[in-house]
């Protein structure tokens, strides 16, 4: 009897906020707008009916749901793998990798990036991202960069040895930032 009865409590409680959330969202799915002008001329908008106003018909409003977060996105491999015979670097044996974000990565509600590499030993990691450049200490492994606005990025990473010449590229890589928005988050009045 006791279990019956905890199994119905919780069941009224979902539905008191499975009813309080459809009150809450209802009205503004819905919502009436009406426009009037006053004696001076001046325009007016209002949630209720006044003499004189027309009722405003509303576009919907625009929402959009972020793709979840790839699986693993930022896992960082433990070991550099063999650089690749191909024009992504310079110098025989001298091998560098943007760890993350990867190509086509979406980072979802972050205050900064984190961009973590590996490159030739004392070089210096030079940054470029969204034609912005970032410098690094001689053989740190990461940069971070912040703010981070919502917006698409590419990044084009490469390591300069002592006199400034180029030891290693990474080809550009592309990602993209989401963050919520302050329209959908807002506090109902």
């Amino acid at each position: 009897m006791k279990a019956r009865q905890l199994t119905l409590t919780r069941l009224a409680l979902v539905l008191a906020a499975a009813t309080v959330s459809m009150m809450l969202t209802a009205p503004l799915a819905t919502a009436e707008v009406y426009k009037w002008v006053d004696k001076d001329g001046v325009t007016h908008y209002a949630d209720r009916p006044m003499p004189g106003a027309t009722e405003v018909k509303l576009p919907p409003a625009q929402t959009y749901q972020a793709p979840a977060a790839a699986a693993g996105q930022v896992a960082v491999p433990a070991a550099l793998p063999p650089a690749p015979a191909d024009a992504t670097t310079r110098d025989v044996g001298q091998a560098c990798e943007l760890r993350s974000p990867k190509d086509n990565d979406v980072l979802v509600n972050v205050q900064s990036i984190v961009f973590t590499f590996a490159g030739p030993e004392g070089s210096t990691p030079v940054l470029v991202l969204n034609n912005k450049r970032y410098n690094a200490q001689n053989d740190a492994n990461s940069i971070v960069v912040q703010p981070a606005p919502r917006g698409a990025y590419e990044a084009k990473l490469t390591f300069l040895n002592g006199r400034r010449e180029v030891v290693c590229k990474v080809p550009p890589v592309t990602f993209f930032v989401r963050q919520p928005s302050v329209l959908r988050n807002r506090p109902n009045r």
